[in-house]
């Protein structure tokens, strides 16, 4: 589940990937105790079962599409190359453009 249709893929898969297989941190697992908060945050992947897990990474990547667009829409904004123009009016018009055909496919 990429939601609203999106298909993120490369560094936007890694933290998704995580919830998926129940473990936010691998570090933490192999080491409890060094680290509370990652402990925790496995501790809360270990408590979902596979469907609620694919919830919450689906949830990522979306943050994840949507956080890539605001920052290629300010670089576009500033005009800063090669942000200042794109194939489809705008970088972030391509970007979402590409999330789009990637999950037609």
């Amino acid at each position: 589940m990429a939601g609203a249709g999106l298909s993120v893929t490369g560094q936007g898969t890694v933290l998704p990937g995580r919830v998926r297989a129940g473990v936010w941190s691998p570090a933490a697992a192999a080491h409890p105790g060094q680290d509370p908060e990652d402990d925790a945050a496995n501790a809360v992947l270990a408590g979902l079962d596979p469907a609620r897990r694919e919830v919450v990474a689906g949830l990522l990547e979306q943050v994840y599409a949507g956080a890539v667009h605001d920052v290629l829409r300010v670089l576009h904004e500033h005009e800063v190359p090669p942000f200042d123009d794109g194939d489809e009016g705008t970088p972030f018009h391509d970007f979402m453009g590409r999330l789009l055909d990637a999950e037609r496919s």
